[in-house]
């Protein structure tokens, strides 16, 4: 929606319903306003002097492409909330010029800025869900801020746009037109979905019930930290961060140990989270969620369109400590590929089918693997 010199929102260039992970966003935007949840922001380091003009009006270029970029969100009338796409935006720009300032300071400012933007959030019903920021940090040295909505663009979606605003960005600075191909509209998406959903939902219900039957209660993951421990970074909110890094070496030793086998990267890591919950909670049948990216099963282009197609649902695995360590990962493997007919089912619907008590949750973890 865009407003008009009156005032007045402008009608919609397009409407239509949410997917289930979009309510749920928008569900917790709406019931924690100043939480940061759903923002997603991404940070482009840029070693070579920019064209601010060329890269502002690449964007806008990008923005006509994608109706996800020009989406916001109604709610509260009659019926189910919906999405509105409009005609036209301007995403908002905004340019700091850092030269000046020491690089110590220059880091301290961004990690303010980046708390600040996240706190910040947007108003769903007015789009742009996105805005921009660039920072100068010398002559040929700057950094842009891409903030957004998660309720808008999955990671899919990122490579997909940053290479066409290049793309756009270098024929501008060039003087030259940039044709591309249109991609499909996010709107065939969810249209493919409502109907999908409908056709499969006795068969989805069937799949997920088998899949979850007997298992008794989600796992709460507990940890004793020793003397060894790092402490996590944290927000002040109860939220903390804490990285661990593989060396290359052992990243290509997993990689090339997973191909013969069609063992990709993200086999081992969901492997080794089943092992972590089993030896934390002392159970050998653990749950635990996992996003997908529920691209390859929507409608052909997928891979070209920006929007949310993500899900998130459960993983269930039997550890057994006698098992050879690439047949149980192979197990897992055909798990994923079974998921597959059914990775767009709600997560509701997914929990409405377990034998736990309603309200129950049903995994307390979440494995994203990117």
């Amino acid at each position: 929606m865009t407003t008009s010199s009156t005032g007045e929102l402008d009608p919609p260039q397009d409407h239509y319903p949410l997917s289930s992970v979009q309510a749920g966003m928008l569900f917790n935007r709406l019931n924690a306003p100043a939480s940061g949840v759903d923002v997603e922001q991404m940070v482009a380091g840029l070693p070579e002097a920019i064209d601010a003009d060329a890269l502002a009006g690449a964007w806008s270029h990008v923005a006509r492409r994608h109706a996800a970029l020009r989406t916001s969100f109604f709610w509260g009338g009659p019926g189910e909330p919906e999405q509105r796409v409009a005609s036209a935006v301007d995403i908002p720009f905004v340019r700091h010029d850092w030269r000046h300032v020491p690089r110590a300071e220059q880091d301290r400012r961004l990690e303010a800025f980046l708390a600040d933007d996240r706190r910040a959030g947007f108003d769903l019903a007015r789009a742009p869900l996105a805005r921009l920021a660039l920072f100068q940090r010398g002559d040929a040295d700057f950094q842009l801020v891409w903030t957004s909505f998660h309720g808008i663009l999955d990671g899919g979606s990122f490579v997909n746009i940053v290479n066409e605003v290049f793309a756009f960005y270098e024929a501008l600075r060039r003087g030259e037109e940039l044709a591309l191909p249109l991609p499909r509209p996010y709107r065939a998406h969810i249209d493919w979905l409502q109907g999908e959903l409908s056709t499969k939902a006795e068969a989805a219900r069937a799949f997920w019930r088998a899949r979850l039957a007997g298992f008794p209660a989600a796992l709460a993951l507990t940890h004793a930290p020793t003397p060894a421990d790092e402490p996590a970074q944290t927000d002040g909110r109860g939220h903390g961060e804490r990285t661990f890094r593989l060396s290359r070496e052992d990243t290509d030793h997993l990689r090339a140990m997973g191909q013969p086998h069609g063992l990709p990267l993200g086999a081992f890591v969901q492997g080794a989270w089943a092992l972590v919950l089993g030896a934390s909670t002392g159970e050998d049948d653990v749950v635990f969620g996992a996003t997908r990216a529920c691209r390859r099963s929507s409608v052909p282009g997928a891979d070209a369109m920006a929007g949310l197609f993500i899900n998130t649902l459960p993983i269930r695995v039997s550890i057994d400590p006698d098992a050879p360590v690439l047949d149980w990962l192979r197990g897992l493997g055909e798990q994923h590929r079974q998921i597959r007919e059914f990775e767009h089912t709600p997560l509701a619907d997914v929990l409405a089918t377990s034998d736990l008590p309603g309200g129950q949750a049903l995994f307390e973890s979440i494995i994203v693997f990117n």
